[in-house]
């Protein structure tokens, strides 16, 4: 294998979707090894190595996440009442539609990352000086708090996904 052989391998690896197959191979490349690859090949061991680093970081990202989003699948996720400000809320179900990070600076788990087709609990509320909130049940419960419009663009109502796929037919 040469370098650009190596470099096409790895891209290809970013991008496959994750199958069994795929997985064994990115597997595979987490186990390479640099610095004999880089010795063989008579190349800089240090900057070759800071590269593989690099891309194992986000091939083991990649697993990590694939995991995660298997696990949260897997789960049941229906409406469920709770208790906010003193008064009974029903917490409604909705699908992410594109995979986001909450940025929001005032969230107690700040960077929680939403994925894409996974369902999650949701309920409006009133939030401080008169602006309206949405928050986010994590897969344990915990209130994940965003913005109306970092909702509306990132996911959707269960009952709307359902019609839509239904349409689609």
């Amino acid at each position: 294998m040469t370098l650009e052989e190596y470099r096409i391998w790895i891209e290809d690896l970013k991008k496959v979707p994750i199958t069994e197959a795929s997985r064994k191979e990115i597997e595979k490349a987490m186990r390479f090894s640099p610095e004999r690859f880089a010795r063989s090949k008579g190349i800089g061991e240090q900057e070759f190595s800071d590269e593989y680093r690099a891309d194992r970081r986000i091939l083991h990202t990649r697993l990590l996440d694939h995991e995660k989003i298997a696990k949260l699948k897997k789960r049941k996720v229906e409406e469920l009442p709770f208790m906010y400000g003193g008064h009974r809320k029903i917490a409604r179900v909705c699908v992410c539609i594109k995979k986001m990070q909450n940025e929001e600076q005032r969230a107690f788990r700040s960077r929680y990352k939403f994925y894409e087709g996974v369902k999650y609990n949701y309920s409006y509320a009133d939030g401080f000086m008169g602006e309206q909130d949405v928050f986010i049940f994590d897969e344990r419960g915990g209130k994940v708090y965003t913005t109306p419009e970092a909702f509306e663009e990132h996911f959707i109502d269960i009952r709307e996904h359902i019609i839509n796929q239904i349409l689609d037919i």
